[in-house]
């Protein structure tokens, strides 16, 4: 899991939309956390003290009050390190694109909450399925508890993103030819 706050953070934000999303994440996190065992893995991707996704993390574990095992992946410059975290994980759900990005290209099934636009033009990009687009948590927390769970435990059932290799290709042809 990874979460980040946005609208506290740009002038002028909509801070109900963020104040609602982070509410929502917190009580799917409790019914999962209430209903399932599973082990919660949460990533803090931005370590910048002011504007970073340390506050948001701690704040919503207390929130949860989790009984499940859980552990926090504390920000380190060590991308390699990271990005093997992640693709270890069975499932990936996301507010903040960094991680999305993390999980697709790591193969590893995922949501991402689509708080901004980007994250909505990263899973056109990818051809990401439509049954699993939960916007910015528009749907019933029983449907994305659902529609998780059922990923967590038939990984086969999960119907991957349709250009992530021409994504990845696009994204490695950024750095052909460059000499540093």
């Amino acid at each position: 899991i990874s979460l980040c706050n946005y609208e506290s953070y740009i002038a002028d934000g909509n801070i109900q939309r963020e104040t609602r999303r982070n509410r929502i994440l917190t009580e799917l996190i409790s019914i999962i956390d209430k209903e399932e065992k599973v082990k919660f893995l949460f990533f803090i991707i931005n370590g910048n003290k002011r504007v970073g996704d340390k506050s948001i993390t701690y704040e919503s574990i207390k929130k949860c009050n989790i009984r499940n095992e859980y552990a926090i992946i504390e920000y380190k410059r060590d991308i390699r390190s990271l990005w093997m975290q992640v693709a270890r994980c069975d499932f990936f759900l996301s507010t903040r694109l960094h991680a999305g990005l993390f999980a697709a290209f790591a193969n590893v099934p995922f949501m991402l909450i689509e708080y901004h636009q980007k994250c909505s033009d990263f899973l056109n990009d990818i051809g990401y399925n439509k049954q699993y687009r939960i916007y910015d948590l528009d749907l019933s927390i029983d449907e994305i508890k659902h529609n998780i769970m059922k990923i967590v435990n038939e990984r086969s059932s999960y119907k991957w993103p349709l250009y992530i290799d021409q994504m990845r290709e696009k994204a490695y042809s950024n750095f052909y030819g460059v000499n540093i």
